[in-house]
């Protein structure tokens, strides 16, 4: 899905308000939103602009956001976590 929702943005890269949803066709607009990015038994969270759609909450990020996503998932895959924030801890249900 990251694949399809990064293709759409270079498409339009630059001009992402006037973009419209891929799923729903409503027209996006600019956000900043938090995403959780997991990697092995850790989480980082990060803010990030994005364009967000209002009718059905679909979010797209730009190719060099997705592919930031990647790198610090695969730092936490690896126990890396330099240049990170301790937040607290996390537990599970």
């Amino acid at each position: 899905m990251i694949k399809k929702i990064t293709k759409a943005i270079q498409d339009n890269r630059y001009n992402m308000i006037a973009s419209k949803c891929p799923i729903c066709g409503e027209k996006l607009s600019i956000d900043k939103v938090e995403k959780l990015l997991k990697g092995g038994n850790d989480v980082a969270v990060t803010k990030v602009t994005a364009g967000v759609c209002k009718k059905c909450g679909e979010i797209l990020y730009e190719a060099e956001t997705a592919n930031k996503f990647d790198e610090i998932r695969e730092k936490l895959r690896k126990g890396d976590t330099k240049g990170l924030r301790l937040l607290g801890k996390c537990y599970a249900m």
